[in-house]
């Protein structure tokens, strides 16, 4: 029990907001990577990179505010929730802001059924894999110049 919970107080430790940041850009990196350099017959997986990296980046801006590990599983995986929390602790993404919100809603009807994970038949509404792309750079963006997070140069 003892060893759990200094393994706990480790993790907290050791969990940064710069850590968080800098795994949602290398999520964003291949996504943006697989989309201009593969064709592939399904584009889930690339989805599925971009909606990760979008909730990493959102959570490395909590962390950055003050959030525990135990304040991140609380928030789950829902990525409007997690817009919503990065906006009341003052992120502002400006003239962006309907567009990212908007595109986030349509990528989380399909992140939280696992859709972008295993195959699920069905017509599908999906942004354009370019859009999800300004998005995402735009959250790393804001989150880099106003969240606090201080990731390395590079």
């Amino acid at each position: 029990m003892g060893s759990e919970l200094a393994d706990d107080m480790d993790l907290e430790d050791r969990t940064t907001a710069t850590g968080l940041w800098m795994y949602a850009d290398t999520y964003r990196r291949a996504a943006k990577h697989l989309a201009e350099t593969t064709e592939l017959r399904f584009s889930a997986p690339i989805y599925f990179l971009y909606s990760h990296a979008i909730e990493l980046v959102l959570k490395a801006y909590l962390r950055a505010h003050g959030a525990t590990l135990d304040d991140l599983r609380r928030f789950g995986h829902r990525l409007p929730g997690l817009l919503r929390r990065v906006h009341s602790r003052g992120l502002d993404l400006g003239a962006s802001a309907e567009k990212a919100s908007g595109l986030i809603a349509m990528l989380d009807l399909y992140n939280q059924n696992h859709e972008f994970r295993y195959i699920v038949i069905g017509y599908k509404t999906l942004p354009e894999l370019k859009e999800v792309e300004e998005v995402t750079a735009g959250l790393l963006g804001a989150t880099r110049a106003h969240g606090g997070v201080r990731p390395f140069a590079g």
